[in-house]
C-alpha cells in the first residue's frame, strides 16, 4: 500500500510539473490557470467508483469559489499593496475558504439533475463578464529573459511541494482513510471532494507577485489586472473538466471498476491536454 501511494505521489508530481511547464507559454491567459483543473482531476481519478457521484458534486462549485476569491484578492491588492497588506489579503481569503468548505462539504454538493445547467450557466456568465473587461487593455511588457523548463520547474519548487501535499492528503484519504474505515463514509466524499479543490497553489501563487517587492507596485498591480481579464473563464473550464471526467466515469461504472488508477489518471490527461488547447486559444485571442 505504501508503494502504490508512494507512486502515485511520484507520478502526481511530475505530471504537475509537466502542467507548470507547458503553462508557461500561456502567460496571457495567466488568470484562467489559477483554477487549472490539476488537483481535481487528481481526485476524481483516484476517488473510489462507489464515492465518486458526491465527490464530484460538492467539488464542482468550487471552481467559482476559488475564481471569486482569487478575482477579489487581485482587485483589493490595487488598494493594499505593502507586504503585510498581500499576507492579510490571502489570510482572509483561506479562512474564507476554509469556512465555506466546512459547511459545503457535509452537504450532499449540486444535485445531478442541476449539474448540466450550472455548468452551462457559469459558462455563459464568465464569458460575458470576460468579454466586458477584454473591452479595457491592461498589457504588460513581458520579459526578454528566457529560462530552460528545468530552471522553470526549479523557479515553481515550492508549488510542486504545495501540490505534493495537497495531493498527499487526497492519496491519504483514497488509499488509508476509506479503505480502512477510519472516516465515516457520509463524509469520505465531502472530504475528498474539498481536498480535491484545495487552493493553496493559486493562493500562494498570487501573493508570490503581491509580495515580490522586486516588481514596482504599479507593475505588480498592472499584472492583476492583465490575470483579471480572464481568470472567470478559469472555473468555467474547471467547472466542465470536473463535470465532463466524472460524468464518463459514472456512465461507465462497470468498466471504471476494472480501470486502475493509471488508467483513470490518462482519462483526467486527456482531459488536460484539451483544458491547454483551450487555454492556447484563448491566450492568443487575448495576447
Amino acid at each position: 500500500m505504501v508503494l502504490i501511494a508512494g507512486l502515485k505521489l511520484i507520478v502526481g508530481m511530475a505530471i504537475y510539473g509537466l502542467i507548470l511547464s507547458v503553462a508557461r507559454s500561456y502567460a496571457a491567459a495567466a488568470g484562467m490557470l489559477l483554477t487549472f483543473p490539476a488537483l481535481n482531476g487528481f481526485a476524481l481519478a483516484l476517488s473510489p467508483s462507489e464515492k465518486l457521484a458526491k465527490t464530484s458534486r460538492i467539488m464542482i462549485i468550487f471552481p467559482i469559489v476559488n475564481g471569486l476569491l482569487c478575482a477579489a484578492y487581485m482587485l483589493a491588492f490595487q488598494r493594499v499593496t505593502d507586504m503585510s497588506g498581500a499576507v492579510g489579503l490571502i489570510a482572509t481569503a483561506s479562512v474564507i475558504w476554509l469556512v465555506f468548505a466546512y459547511f459545503w462539504g457535509r452537504t450532499e454538493g449540486v444535485p445531478d439533475r442541476y449539474l448540466a445547467a450550472f455548468a452551462i450557466s457559469s459558462a455563459l456568465v464568465a464569458l460575458a463578464i470576460t468579454c466586458s473587461m477584454l473591452s479595457v487593455s491592461h498589457s504588460v511588457a513581458s520579459s526578454n529573459e528566457t529560462t530552460t523548463w528545468v530552471e522553470y520547474i526549479y523557479e515553481g519548487r515550492w508549488r510542486i511541494a504545495l501540490f505534493a501535499v495537497c495531493l498527499a492528503g487526497v492519496i491519504i484519504v483514497t488509499d488509508y482513510l476509506i479503505p480502512t474505515g477510519r472516516i465515516k463514509d457520509r463524509h469520505a466524499a465531502g472530504l475528498l471532494g474539498t481536498l480535491g479543490a484545495f487552493p493553496v497553489v493559486p493562493f500562494f501563487g498570487l501573493w508570490t507577485i503581491a509580495a515580490n517587492e522586486a516588481i514596482a507596485v504599479d507593475v505588480r498591480v498592472k499584472i492583476f489586472a492583465q490575470m483579471g481579464s480572464t481568470v472567470w473563464l478559469g472555473p468555467v473550464l474547471a467547472i466542465w473538466y470536473i463535470y465532463a471526467l466524472s460524468s464518463y466515469l459514472r456512465a461507465s461504472a462497470s468498466e471504471a471498476m476494472k480501470l486502475n488508477w493509471l488508467r483513470k489518471l490518462g482519462l483526467a490527461f486527456v482531459g488536460w491536454v484539451f483544458c491547454f488547447g483551450l487555454i492556447a486559444s484563448v491566450s492568443t485571442f487575448v495576447r
